[in-house]
């Protein structure tokens, strides 16, 4: 195809600024930001959720029980969970999910971990203003307490909270990178945390150079 003289300034003038649109677009924002040294939160347009991981960060090296406390409301409409949606990917890439009721039962003591974990617990609902009903997240019970379920759902104006447990596959938990993870056809979130914690620092460089929320 033949050009005009006149048309190549045109053209070379839309190629710089497409190029130039590109070069500056702005990344998109993370859904994932550290709320202090144990919190961390995931939102977007279906779902908040918050991790705290303060009595693991105690405790990791001496118990072979990870008791993480997670709490989650919709932002949009209805979210429901069920607890193969939840896993654990640990340093090495392994993925654990939860285990049954049954199991955590034979292998701890559930009323005396809930018991020392009260005295440190993160007032996480506090990142939830708009969610005027709350209700366990049931996966998990003690003796003598409520009924364990395998499902929870609820709308906007319902926070779900709870603790989740996980076994150390090698009896024992080591340092490093953790993620947990909640994964559906309408959730896909991932709550990353370092055991031990590190301290939360502003615009932290990753290895790429851009900022990331630690």
């Amino acid at each position: 195809m033949l050009l005009s003289r006149r048309s190549i300034p045109l053209l070379a003038t839309a190629a710089v600024a497409v190029f130039a649109g590109g070069a500056f677009a702005a990344p998109a924002e993370s859904p994932v930001k550290r709320l202090g040294k144990t919190v961390v939160q995931h939102r977007d347009s279906n779902v908040r959720a918050v991790l705290s991981w303060r009595y693991a960060n105690q405790t990791f090296e001496k118990e072979p029980w990870l008791l993480l406390e997670l709490a989650f409301a919709a932002e949009g409409g209805a979210v429901d969970l069920n607890r193969e949606d939840v896993s654990l990917l640990i340093p090495g890439g392994e993925r654990l999910p939860l285990p049954g009721q049954k199991r955590l039962a034979e292998g701890l003591d559930v009323r005396w971990v809930v018991q020392k974990a009260s005295v440190s617990r993160e007032p996480i609902t506090g990142y939830f203003p708009s969610q005027t009903l709350e209700q366990r997240i049931p996966f998990f019970t003690y003796p003598g307490g409520p009924v364990v379920q395998d499902e929870i759902g609820g709308g906007y104006t319902m926070l779900s909270r709870g603790d989740l447990y996980f076994e150390a596959p090698t009896g024992g938990w080591k340092p490093g990178r953790y993620t947990l993870v909640l994964k559906n056809k309408k959730l896909d979130v991932e709550l990353p945390f370092s055991l031990p914690a590190d301290d939360p620092k502003k615009d932290a460089k990753g290895a790429d150079g851009k900022t990331v929320p630690w």
